[in-house]
């Protein structure tokens, strides 16, 4: 299945995603990609907006990105306030919505980006998530486990997606 969500490496255990939309693509997670993406992103649509979570992990790249393609970043309201002097930011409900994706903030704290891709719910995780090595269990600094996973069943999410990941285990489909 398609999903339209492309997994853009950073390093080696930290992933961006690159997610197609009818009207608009998402770059998820994108401080500090290599600039040689450029062209990928080009040849797909460009980027509309960019979706992070911190207003201090935005770098060189998301300025570059917004120069070439107009894409603001995208952030939970709780950075209002915050130096945004780098690039324009918008803080998701107030000044960007998009009724086919939200942002919400789960019981273990964390915060996720969720969208409707075709029949789907696909998540994307914040970066304090990740795989063990044997793809069962999930694990931040609060060590959640089961509990992430019965919340992500209890939300309807078919596909969530991991942006720091362990030995190349960046989704997993539920």
């Amino acid at each position: 299945m398609n999903l339209g969500v492309h997994r853009i490496e950073k390093s080696s255990n930290s992933s961006a995603y690159f997610v197609i939309r009818s009207y608009g693509n998402y770059l998820i997670y994108p401080d500090a990609l290599p600039s040689y993406n450029e062209d990928l992103f080009k040849s797909r649509g460009g980027v509309f907006r960019q979706l992070i979570h911190d207003i201090k992990l935005i770098s060189l790249s998301q300025v570059q990105l917004f120069r070439v393609f107009g894409a603001s970043a995208v952030m939970h309201e709780e950075h209002k306030g915050e130096d945004t002097d780098t690039m324009p930011v918008e803080f998701f409900g107030d000044d960007f919505v998009d009724p086919m994706a939200k942002l919400n903030t789960g019981p273990w704290g964390g915060q996720y980006w969720m969208m409707k891709q075709g029949e789907d719910k696909v998540v994307f995780s914040s970066p304090e998530h990740f795989f063990s090595k044997d793809d069962d269990v999930v694990y931040n600094e609060q060590s959640i486990t089961e509990e992430f996973f019965d919340y992500m069943d209890s939300i309807g999410a078919s596909y969530i997606f991991f942006s720091d990941h362990d030995e190349g285990n960046h989704y997993i489909h539920i």
